[in-house]
């Protein structure tokens, strides 16, 4: 029997969807008068950040733009409201699949999606994102809104066909009362930006004309166009390089569809469509030149004989479980809600990647019942899943098919990107036994740090039953000789500091890699301020560098690397070197006039405006190379069974079970762990120039010397 959660307004919450950085998503029942209820979709603002006026306005601003929104292509908005300092917005919910779920689903059939299919469904969302584009204020003014997050994870269309457009939590207004969010901040999935958009240029609807296009082709083709192995990777490819032909990938696409869609793909967007209602007109054309209908009449037919039966077991769940609230009273729901057995695990079906898109996870977890996570974002084979179900887990506990169910059904309903979760918290159990000790290198500011890992030492408590102690050391030397000496037991190490380390003491063990959004490693850059005369590495001849750390990787080792590569001698080559301690720190250095090129990692420059450092003001230079991410090494005074306790429960860390987001900090972005080895390191290794390349014994850091001037020779960490 499906539980109310809770009331907000006139509303029934009935299940989490899902927790983002700002709000989290509830499908609920609104009850009206003589039995008329409909279901809504509940976007709440967290808790946390209601207090934050900015927050709560640029909220107010989504809910303002969607509710001015009157069009079949675009999610409707019912009611902006807020109950007891509560902030939420009651919307439209959307019973199908987004356009990403469907990508996946027709790779796994094997089957192309047809080329009028794709349009047709490309075609309505160029007409919800019109419609956007010509929003005007009460006084008739065009506003210049520009979604700028079109992607698959925020496209849905319903079993009839209908595409619509989802998602304005980021979209932004060229004038008046809407402009909220910072001038050039990054935000959005970086796969579908535009060039201007990946180089904080102004925008225009004709970047939304630029992700509508990567939408088309890579429905058509079934595969990723600008996605590399990296974010930094990721924007370089999007501003300097020219998109790969359609009929490279997709041969059978007609010429004049292909000529339309890759003209919207221009770099320049002067070259692009001036509209997205001018690229819905060229592709229909092109199709009908070829006799191709583009209509939600050739959607339908195909959706239902690739998705029909996903789609009818979700309209049963969610029915089943409004049926099921219909007869209980408040006291009844309340009950539920205390009666909550906080002892039930987390079951994840599907969670997002780095761009919030559907993927599963290896080692699956089992809930109660049971229950595995699903080998793919949709239920494509509900027979199956059914038989899963009625099996039960271990120790007879009972199955809970309906909520099991309704979060499974609304996996692509409403929410982009398909993710939910069970938030229960796992029972805790009492500490006994020595502390666990674990030391960060100061890659931030310490108390940065400090939250932004507490969630994972409580975790590590629970998992271990014995108390973690986390520190922050005073600077990547002092991390580095406090393992060794066995001061602490564990450490977490940036890649060089690990290898210095480990040339000293080979009992240093790699456990785990930190996984950035997913990603096992991470690229060096090198950034100089946005009015920079700069054009090259060898126009900075004289001038002051910003480094890191001298045991930091992307924050020194790679960028001198990099000059050595250009035929420039890092030590001669700077005029004057700063040491800036921290990443962020480095960051807001070069921010504040204090050198003129600085050098970090990608993700502290895409996480900056996180943490509140603006990187508007500066551009990247130089890809300095790239390296694995920080890794959880044990040192030689963890025994082996605290080795092997703490790197399995590494591999089992889930942020989203634990915090109810995907990533744990909202600058350090750790998705969870991978297994690491000593032999991961043999790239960087051989990448390192000799005067780097410590010998065994050799204290961290002394090879790794440059040309540092006065007090910051020694300068103090940050």
């Amino acid at each position: 029997m499906s539980r109310i959660l809770r009331r907000l307004g006139r509303y029934e919450l009935l299940e989490k969807l899902a927790t983002g950085g700002m709000a989290e998503i509830y499908l609920a029942v609104e009850r009206g008068v003589r039995g008329l209820e409909r279901l809504v979709v509940i976007k709440r603002i967290l808790p946390h950040l209601a207090s934050h006026e900015s927050f709560v306005d640029m909220f107010a601003q989504e809910a303002r733009f969607i509710a001015r929104l009157s069009h079949p292509n675009v999610v409707q908005i019912h009611e902006f409201s807020q109950e007891d300092g509560e902030y939420y917005i009651a919307m439209e919910y959307i019973p199908g699949s987004s356009l990403r779920e469907v990508t996946v689903a027709a790779a796994a059939s094997g089957k192309p999606i047809p080329v009028d299919v794709a349009v047709s469904m490309t075609v309505q969302a160029c007409r919800g994102a019109h419609a956007a584009h010509e929003l005007k204020d009460p006084a008739g003014q065009p506003l210049g809104l520009v979604h700028r997050d079109i992607s698959p994870h925020n496209l849905m269309v319903t079993s009839e066909g209908n595409v619509k457009l989802l998602d304005f939590g980021i979209a932004k207004a060229a004038q008046g009362d809407f402009e909220q969010t910072a001038t050039g901040t990054l935000k959005g999935k970086y796969a579908y930006m535009s060039p201007e958009q990946c180089e904080h240029r102004p925008l225009d609807r004709r970047s939304d004309v630029f992700a509508l296009g990567i939408v088309l082709w890579e429905l058509l083709a079934g595969e990723r166009l600008f996605r590399r192995e990296s974010e930094m990777a990721t924007l370089n490819a999007i501003a300097h390089e020219d998109a790969r032909d359609i009929l490279d990938a997709r041969p059978d696409v007609p010429r004049p569809v292909a000529t339309a869609l890759m003209t919207s793909l221009r770099r320049n967007r002067d070259e692009r469509p001036a509209t997205a209602e001018d690229l819905r007109k060229a592709l229909s054309a092109a199709c009908a030149e070829h006799g191709l209908q583009v209509s939600e009449d050739v959607v339908a037919p195909w959706l239902r004989e690739l998705l029909g039966p996903a789609h009818e077991a979700r309209k049963a769940a969610v029915h089943a479980a409004m049926e099921s609230t219909l007869a209980r009273t408040p006291s009844d729901a309340i009950a539920d809600v205390t009666r909550r057995d906080r002892t039930e695990a987390a079951a994840t079906v599907i969670h997002p990647d780095d761009e919030g898109e559907a993927r599963t996870t290896p080692g699956k977890r089992a809930s109660p019942a049971g229950l595995t996570t699903a080998e793919a974002p949709l239920p494509v084979n509900p027979e199956a899943q059914q038989a899963r179900r009625s099996r039960g887990g271990s120790g007879g506990a009972p199955t809970r098919r309906v909520p099991i169910l309704v979060a499974a059904a609304l996996a692509g309903a409403v929410v982009a990107g398909g993710m939910f979760a069970y938030l229960v918290p796992p029972p805790e159990k009492p500490l006994s036994g020595p502390p666990l000790t674990l030391g960060l290198a100061p890659i931030h500011d310490p108390v940065l740090l400090a939250e932004e890992m507490e969630p994972l030492r409580l975790y590590l408590q629970r998992y271990t039953g014995r108390p973690v102690q986390f520190t922050v050391t005073a600077d990547y030397e002092d991390l580095s000789r406090k393992v060794i000496a066995g001061e602490l037991k564990f450490g977490s190490f940036p890649p060089y500091l690990y290898v210095m380390t480990h040339a000293r003491d080979p009992r240093v063990q790699v456990l785990a890699f930190k996984l950035f959004e997913g990603s096992t490693g991470t690229d060096g850059v090198m950034l100089v301020p946005e009015d920079s005369p700069a054009s090259s590495l060898k126009d900075l001849k004289g001038k002051r560098f910003c480094y890191t750390d001298r045991n930091s990787t992307s924050g020194y080792v790679l960028p001198r690397g990099k000059l050595r590569q250009e035929g420039l001698d890092p030590d001669t080559h700077p005029g004057d070197v700063h040491f800036s301690g921290g990443h962020l720190q480095l960051l807001k250095d070069l921010n504040a006039g204090l050198c003129d090129v600085g050098a970090t990692y990608s993700g502290a420059y895409l996480a900056a405006d996180r943490a509140g450092v603006s990187v508007t003001r500066m551009r990247t230079l130089a890809i300095t190379g790239r390296s694995p991410q920080d890794a959880i090494c044990a040192g030689p005074a963890a025994t082996p069974d605290e080795r092997a306790l703490v790197g399995a429960a590494l591999l089992k860390f889930d942020p989203k079970k634990e915090t109810g987001v995907e990533t744990l900090g909202a600058v350090q972005r750790i998705s969870g762990f991978a297994p690491g080895r000593d032999s991961d390191y043999e790239a960087l290794r051989r990448a390192l120039p000799p005067e780097v390349k410590p010998a065994p014994g050799e204290p961290a850091g002394h090879g790794a010397q440059g040309s540092v001037s006065g007090a910051d020779d020694h300068r103090p960490q940050r």
